[in-house]
């Protein structure tokens, strides 16, 4: 019974610590699998010794105790009976009746009675797997807290009047997008590569419904028999019509399980590699089902791409309390104890403690593995790739040469804007593409990802104050990364947050994930608002969309991120029958809902004002007057119009007088044909505008989720004035940066959806370019998390080696990950700090649609943009940038503001500099000399950092602040 216990516990353990991805070849997988033989010497050996110590020390510890006990009984015997009462045995001679010997002979009994029976133990094996199974499901983990033995829960409560908790509370919400584009795993000498062709929903005409890994069409399989490597391509799509009859969902299976068997059936068929062919083949038992070991990969893939997935906040603090409970309640049991005897309650507290000391260790692994991927997730993420699109009004004139010479900056020219119809529009006088044509068409619009990196630099440094120059940035990333990044640089710095997140709706309605579960949901939306909010000023609002799915939960979960007592309005926004679906059993829904929320009482929204059109009848019947030339006026309290509005109306020639006494406006109201056009408070109904069925033309990008400029126009501009910040960090088709652009706003927006090349950026370009002031915003790519476990590597792996020998169990059970990864460029390797214009990552699919240096996507090896990112990381206002060299050596120099402070910073390589105090000091001469001035002129920086060595007096070494910032706590 002990050993089946045994090899039961050890079974869910080898799950637990996930066995059955042995074979996955990157990521944090990668890692675990390099040590999986060290965790099974663990699991096979370890384990059941550590249980025998564990009851044996415990034992030993209750028998020493009884030890003591009979050595005083012996003492007080011979004292009071002579040496001869006992024998040289330790046996009792005579004297068994007298109350002295009877006490004696208990305690000898007791004594011999210390030996742990495999009944106990078996009983210990199966308390553990008890505890361990009901947290995990299919490998994932369940945090739920038990309230009793019955398998009820409780919630934390500290007293509150009204306490909303959900499942997945305490976790973060990893998964917003498909989580592995490339997924290895290892056969022997062969490894095989499951590969995404990335296809847009809008590419295909199936935006609204759910997609679907299937089999690429055309050369699914291909075999490299240099490399030992298969490639097996899929595209993720909505089902063709023939492929929903064929695997469609049916009782017995579901579409992804039919396709995956097809899958498996036509890939086996393609392998032409026959001793690869027989071990995909191969049948494999797990969890008491059976299937093909390629087949067994298929379903762990699709599964990982279309699962939710959460990264536990404390997982040691959590397990460890849930273990304390589980031995109170199912362990020592009450019951037991009471009805038991001596020997019974000994058993039970030795039981107890042998439970708690194992489960601890266990803990301690998990917890591990966990933790390390909370340090990855919560790190703030290398700025990937930097580029600046602005109007040529906006070029230095001197540039302009380049951008006629650059056959891909014409083509989207070409793309975007109309150009050769634009050229055949031109004057007689002015043929060609030339100076003269850029001069009359000063807002096309110039993307540097098209140039060379010298032309950026170039560019740049014609600017005096960089960040005050911009009007926008657009960030493609996971939303919490991006905000997690930014914090530092806009905290407090934002008027107005507009977000339309997912609605949760139940059906892949949108290009974007939306069949989020409620607990994933909250867990989704908890984390970003709570950040958002630290970014918002104090006098700041926030605007979120929603429709009746998660109008309840939304508003709970503001509560929680903003306070309840900061609620503003729920705004209805009615945007008219005629859009409507009609839903059988149902009325026609007709709105939607945006919540307004403040950060604080300072937080408010200006009065705005629609148009109404009164027949000329009307106007008379509401007692609206003409003067004697015929114009049309009314007479209203000053208090109903802002000095905003009143402006307005001047700058329109509608002349407006103070009546003495009463503080009244008198305002002529204008005259179209048979109509008075005059103006109305608006409410929290918005009946005034239209959905996107109903708006103009023009504005219509194909993209479901799209909001109509009109409504984002009317919240940026009552929420905010030219110059503040407008947040969206749901950006979507970019309709809110579009809107602040246009309403003369600064804007930020986020996004991570395949869309963000061909939606909210081109939008944007197109936004600048029919705007008449023109424009000027940042786009920037972010390292993601699996970007970030895709960069793992073990480069002291031989230390960890020494160090498991040296420290054993301890040391696997809790610092293997973080000791061995030291070193890892996503780590931060500060080694590679000599040449930072050299550090790089491989990242996944950075820019589907814009390959960088020529190269193709997904998982390629990119330069990541230190400059940028430690920008970031001090949070400074960027007022100067300068690219300069010294005899072939590069510097890149910074100067930032920060509350009044200025700080240089300085980038160099410093290969050949090291150990060279000749070479350091012709380094420093030309810092002082050259690039300093060229940042501050004859004034001094109060704080200069440079990095790597440098002689410069008072700098400041980037590395170690560089590695404090990327790692400290985002202050939230």
């Amino acid at each position: 019974m002990n050993q089946d216990s045994l090899s039961k516990f050890q079974d869910l353990l080898r799950t637990l610590f996930q066995f059955d991805c042995a074979d996955l070849d990157f990521g944090i997988y990668r890692i675990l699998n390099y040590k999986r033989g060290q965790v099974e010497a663990f699991i096979q050996s370890r384990l059941p010794q550590i249980v025998d110590e564990a009851f044996a020390h415990y034992a030993a510890a209750d028998k020493a105790i009884v030890e003591q006990e009979l050595e005083q009984k012996r003492q007080e015997i011979i004292g009071t009976l002579g040496e001869q009462a006992i024998d040289e045995s330790g046996q009792l001679r005579n004297y068994h009746k007298t109350r002295l010997g009877q006490q004696y002979l208990q305690l000898f009994e007791k004594r011999a009675q210390y030996q742990v029976a495999d009944e106990l133990k078996a009983r210990a094996y199966n308390d553990l797997y008890t505890f361990f199974s009901r947290y995990y499901e299919d490998g994932d983990f369940i945090s739920k807290r038990r309230y009793g033995r019955h398998e009820t829960y409780a919630i934390p409560y500290s007293g509150e009047e009204v306490v909303l908790y959900w499942a997945n509370r305490d976790q973060y919400y990893v998964k917003t997008g498909e989580r592995f584009k490339a997924y290895r795993f290892k056969v022997g000498d062969y490894t095989v590569a499951f590969e995404l062709r990335n296809l847009a929903p809008e590419q295909n005409g199936n935006a609204g419904k759910k997609r679907y890994f299937v089999l690429a069409h055309e050369t699914p399989v291909s075999w490299n028999e240099q490399e030992k490597a298969l490639a097996i391509a899929f595209e993720y799509r909505p089902l063709t019509e023939s492929e929903e009859k064929q695997h469609g969902k049916t009782e017995q299976q579901k579409p992804q399980d039919s396709l995956n068997e097809a899958a498996e059936q036509a890939i086996l068929t393609q392998v032409t590699e026959a001793a690869l062919k027989t071990v995909l083949a191969r049948t494999e038992k797990r969890n008491d089902k059976e299937k093909s070991a390629l087949r067994w990969q298929l379903d762990h893939f699709t599964r990982k791409n279309t699962a939710d997935f959460f990264i536990h906040k404390d997982l040691r603090g959590f397990l460890r309390r849930e273990v304390d409970f589980f031995i109170k309640n199912e362990v020592l049991l009450l019951d037991e104890l009471i009805a038991g005897g001596e020997e019974d309650l000994r058993e039970h507290v030795q039981r107890g403690r042998v439970v708690r000391q194992v489960a601890e260790a266990i803990i301690d692994f998990l917890a591990q593995v966990e933790d390390f991927q909370k340090k990855l997730f919560e790190k703030k993420k290398f700025v990937v790739r930097t580029e600046y699109c602005l109007t040529l009004d906006r070029v230095p004139e001197e540039l302009w040469d380049e951008v006629l010479a650059n056959e891909a900056q014409l083509a989207e020219w070409r793309q975007l804007y109309a150009l050769d119809d634009l050229l055949k529009a031109q004057p007689l006088m002015n043929t060609g593409l030339n100076k003269s044509f850029l001069k009359a068409h000063p807002t096309l619009v110039v993307d540097t990802r098209h140039f060379p990196e010298g032309f950026k630099w170039r560019l740049l440094a014609h600017f005096e104050d960089l960040d005050e120059a911009l009007d926008g940035l657009l960030i493609k990333s996971e939303n919490w990364q991006a905000l997690n990044l930014l914090l530092e640089k806009y905290r407090e710095k934002v008027k107005c947050i507009y977000i339309d997140p997912p609605y949760n709706t139940g059906s892949d309605e949108f290009i974007y994930k939306d069949r989020y579960q409620h607990s994933s949901w909250l867990s989704m939306m908890t984390d970003r608002l709570v950040v958002g909010r630290e970014a918002l000023r104090e006098d700041g609002v926030i605007f979120v969309s929603i429709d009746d799915n998660e109008f309840e939960r939304l508003k709970h979960v503001m509560d929680i991120a903003f306070g309840g007592e900061n609620w503003r309005n729920l705004v209805v926004w009615h945007y008219g029958g005629r859009g409507a679906k009609a839903i059988s059993g149902q009325f026609p829904r007709n709105y939607d809902f945006v919540f307004l929320y403040s950060k604080s009482e300072a937080g408010k929204v200006e009065k705005d004002y629609v148009e109404l059109r009164i027949p000329l009848s009307e106007a008379r019947k509401q007692g609206f007057k003409q003067d004697e030339e015929g114009r049309w006026f009314k007479t209203a309290p000053r208090g109903d119009y802002t000095d905003e509005s009143i402006t307005r109306l001047r700058a329109e020639g509608r002349v407006y007088e103070t009546e003495e006494g009463n503080i009244r406006i008198k305002y002529f109201l204008r005259q179209e044909g048979e109509y008075v056009i005059d103006e109305k408070l608006v409410g929290d109904v918005w009946f005034d505008i239209p959905d996107m069925m109903h708006s103009p033309k023009e504005e219509r990008l194909d993209f479901d989720t799209q909001k109509p400029e009109k409504l984002l126009d009317r919240i940026v501009k009552v929420s905010s004035k030219q110059g503040e910040i407008v947040l969206d960090f749901f950006v979507g088709s970019g309709t809110a940066c579009a809107g602040a652009h246009k309403a003369c706003r600064r804007w930020i927006g986020v996004d991570f959806g395949e869309f963000f090349e061909n939606k909210p950026l081109e939008r944007m370009k197109k936004v600048i370019h029919s705007s008449q002031r023109g424009g000027f915003f940042k786009y920037q790519y972010l390292e993601q998390y699996e970007d970030a476990l895709n960069n793992l590597e073990l480069p002291r792996a031989s230390e960890g080696q020494q160090a498991l020998e040296m420290f054993g169990d301890e040391y696997l059970l809790k610092y293997m990950l973080d000791f061995e990864t030291q070193g890892s460029p996503c780590l931060l390797n500060l080694d590679r700090f000599k040449d930072p214009f050299a550090y790089k990552l491989k990242v996944q699919d950075p820019s589907p649609t814009l390959p960088i240096d020529g190269e193709g996507t997904g998982g390629v090896e990119r330069p990541v943009d230190l400059v940028e990112t430690f920008n970031y990381l001090l949070g400074i206002q960027v007022k100067k940038v300068r690219a300069l060299q010294d005899n072939g050596r590069p510097y890149r120099a910074v100067l930032g503001e920060k509350n009044g402070k200025r700080t240089a910073i300085v980038w160099r390589s410093i290969i050949g500099l090291e150990d060279n105090d000749k070479a350091l000091m012709k380094d420093k001469r030309y810092i002082e000399k050259t690039v300093l001035p060229a940042l501050l002129g004859e004034a001094k920086p109060d704080r200069l950092l440079v990095n790597g060595a440098c002689f410069v007096k008072d700098a400041e070494a980037i590395e170690p602040e560089f590695k404090r910032l990327m790692f400290a706590p985002s202050g939230v």
